[in-house]
């Protein structure tokens, strides 16, 4: 059955053939997507997913950043700062790290290896590849090490418009509890203009309160 809504006009013609455009459909859907997980999702063989997103990549459609002898898909126009963190999130022990280190913030690495549920050298093997990529920073001090974020607002936007994607039972409890970041109140916008196109005056200056006159006595 064919999808319906309109695709990016250019890309048209070369997503004419049905099992090309699934695929596009789904690399839109979840950037940061490989092979394995296109073919097992879409019922495809092996060899017809390869070929289609061999065109698909040939004809500037998508991107491909390989990981772990993992190919990772993203729509041509993915922003390129967030293909790297996005490709990580895809793995679920990181998402987990992820966020712990949002709920709870910065932590040894003994509290988010247990808040995290994973195995201390699990952890460090994942931290490494975190640092790496400057999603985290670990300060080490004497025998413990200090994770954190580098930029807790990315990866939470990217939790959050991604959410579907991962069909993760701890990103959703997490989203269903988050009340997002605090954000500094902004200038005040000015007035609306009036019929004539010019501003309407300003305000007054409103005078301060005044202790009522005394009458004489």
């Amino acid at each position: 059955m064919a999808h319906e809504g309109p695709l990016p006009g250019p890309q048209d013609q070369k997503l004419t053939v049905e099992n090309r455009r699934r695929i596009f459909e789904l690399i839109r859907h979840s950037p940061g997507i490989h092979l394995r997980e296109i073919v097992r999702e879409l019922g495809l063989p092996y060899g017809t997913a390869e070929y289609h997103l061999r065109v698909l990549e040939d004809e500037e459609i998508v991107r491909a950043v390989v990981e772990d002898n993992f190919r990772r898909y993203f729509p041509a126009d993915f922003a390129f700062s967030d293909r790297a963190v996005l490709g990580l999130l895809r793995k679920r022990p990181i998402r987990r790290v992820a966020v712990v280190l949002l709920e709870r913030g910065e932590l040894t690495h003994q509290e988010l290896a247990a808040a995290a549920g994973l195995k201390p050298s699990t952890l460090s093997y994942h931290l490494q590849r975190l640092e790496g990529a400057k999603v985290v920073v670990v300060a080490r001090e004497g025998r413990f090490s200090h994770v954190r974020l580098v930029d807790p607002k990315l990866i939470a936007r990217l939790l959050v418009t991604y959410k579907a994607s991962f069909a993760d039972e701890a990103v959703d409890r997490f989203l269903e509890t988050w009340s997002g970041f605090d954000v500094p109140p902004g200038p005040t916008e000015p007035l609306p203009p009036t019929s004539t196109g010019e501003a309407p005056p300003a305000a007054p200056p409103k005078e301060p309160d005044r202790a009522p006159e005394k009458p004489p006595s």
